[in-house]
């Protein structure tokens, strides 16, 4: 699924061959006759889920894109107003840091400015819940990255993130009057194996 703007400035929706199939196998009641009442309400009530569908979908692209927990936090903002990432990351170095993280824009964005402004609405977040969602996901994704390393001050060298903690192994029992196992040679049911030492 994937948006354009024609020479009128309407937005055009183009979605994959395979699911307008599969929305017609799994939704044939609403390719003939009568549109339901639910559907006819937000209809007429101007209601459009498509930006906010193509906006989750091109965030999950992203999510999955990178492991890195800063240019996860990143795509996350990238969908807020610049004004609500500025009221969730107080630190004006870690917005730096977003912004250079920032994925690029989707592939067909328009160049002219008034078609530019039209675009870059559909790709950020309108509807208060939709926004107070991306708020919360993006202080819990600063809060891991933040944990893994810190965002880059001038003046500072670079940290390199944390590597999570790993368990130390635990050396096997001794099962009681059993020998006591060597460091260098396998120990396995309270009986020394032979071999040299690796």
């Amino acid at each position: 699924m994937r948006f354009s703007l024609n020479r009128y400035r309407a937005v055009v929706w183009t979605y994959l061959a395979e699911e307008v199939a599969d929305f017609g196998r799994t939704c044939p009641a609403l390719l003939a006759g009568r549109l339901p009442q639910a559907l006819r309400e937000r209809l007429a009530a101007h209601e459009d889920l498509r930006p906010r569908n193509w906006r989750a979908r091109r965030l999950s692209l992203l999510l999955r894109a990178t492991e890195d927990p800063w240019a996860r936090a990143a795509a996350i903002a990238s969908l807020l107003d610049p004004l609500q990432v500025a009221e969730v990351v107080d630190d004006p170095y870690e917005r730096a840091h977003l912004d250079r993280l920032r994925p690029p824009p989707p592939p067909g964005m328009p160049t002219p400015a008034a078609a530019r402004e039209i675009a870059e609405r559909l790709t950020r977040a309108d509807d208060p819940d939709e926004i107070l969602w991306h708020r919360l996901s993006l202080a819990l994704a600063l809060d891991e990255a933040r944990a893994v390393c810190p965002a880059p001050y001038p003046g500072r060298p670079p940290r390199l993130p944390r590597s999570p903690r790993l368990p130390r192994p635990r050396r096997p029992r001794r099962p009681p009057g059993g020998p006591t196992p060597s460091p260098c040679l396998p120990y396995c049911s309270g009986q020394r194996i032979r071999g040299p030492c690796r």
